[in-house]
């Protein structure tokens, strides 16, 4: 089961992801997402909350699924993409 949240956490939340710098250049794997991350945003979700060109920054591997924890206690969270294996 996938937890969706609202569209100002992922645009916060995929805006964050942007500013921090990628590292290599080949693709990732494509994978899970880890337990602490327990959202998944699609680009169909990236786009539909105006920030699809972010959501490309995160998502390496192209699949277009990225991994979302969300701050406890204000908007927005920590996003990264899914390249996690099965037991992370």
């Amino acid at each position: 089961m996938h937890h969706r949240s609202p569209k100002v956490v992922v645009a916060l939340s995929v805006a964050v992801a942007a500013l921090i710098p990628a590292t290599g250049s080949a693709a990732p794997p494509v994978g899970h997402c880890p337990k602490s991350f327990p959202t998944q945003i699609t680009s169909a979700e990236a786009e539909a909350a105006g920030v699809a060109a972010l959501f490309a920054a995160v998502n390496k591997n192209g699949d277009d699924i990225i991994c979302l924890m969300p701050y406890p206690k204000k908007p927005g969270g920590n996003v990264i993409d899914n390249t996690a294996g099965p037991h992370s």
